[in-house]
């Protein structure tokens, strides 16, 4: 998602720097590493919110410091944000660091690995992934259709073709005759 960055480029000729899973425009607003080796992402862009996330982390210490006061200020050393608050998550699991951070009502959610998406009860429910029909390996594990709407949910029509199996097709369709794609496989060209 690019946001304002159009606007702010032409009305500043500004271009945004990259932040990584950071924010340019806000701040906290960071992925963080957790002691378990998992992640979360968490914004607490409004001044309430940094303010909360400031107390929940132990560092109530922040919300008067002149470096932090405001989201300006906070941007401005950023770097000093991020080593406080990923230093606060690096000491808890993924889920004690949610857990804490929700009953602040900081906005914090999970970064799912494959494996967390494939257990999680909501990708279940909702069918984010299915088993897909694979004419070499039987059935396979595949993202649904995206985005699947109530009127047109979208629907599987047939497996992805095998490697080759339509190249002559293709090549028939962009205008090469049968011999010429008989040369081309003669010379190993055309798979």
């Amino acid at each position: 998602m690019l946001g304002p960055e159009a606007s702010i480029h032409q009305l500043t000729g500004k271009i945004k720097e990259r932040a990584g899973s950071g924010s340019n425009t806000s701040s906290p607003r960071n992925v963080y590493r957790c002691r378990d080796g998992s992640y979360v992402a968490m914004s607490a862009s409004t001044e309430t919110m940094a303010r909360r996330v400031f107390q929940a982390i132990g560092r109530p210490d922040m919300i008067e410091d002149p470096r932090f006061r405001s989201n300006s200020d906070r941007l401005k050393h950023r770097a000093l944000v991020d080593e406080a608050v990923g230093a606060w998550f690096a000491t808890r699991t993924r889920e004690e660091a949610l857990q804490a951070v929700r009953q602040a009502n900081v906005t914090v959610g999970p970064v799912y690995s494959i494996a967390d998406a494939v257990l999680d009860p909501h990708f279940r429910a909702r069918e984010i992934i299915v088993a897909a029909k694979d004419g070499e390996l039987g059935r396979i594990p595949m993202h649904n259709i995206v985005p699947r709407l109530s009127q047109t949910p979208g629907a599987w029509r047939r497996p992805a073709p095998l490697l080759g199996e339509q190249t002559d097709a293709i090549l028939a369709e962009v205008g090469f005759t049968p011999e010429a794609i008989a040369r081309l496989r003669k010379q190993g060209a055309a798979a």
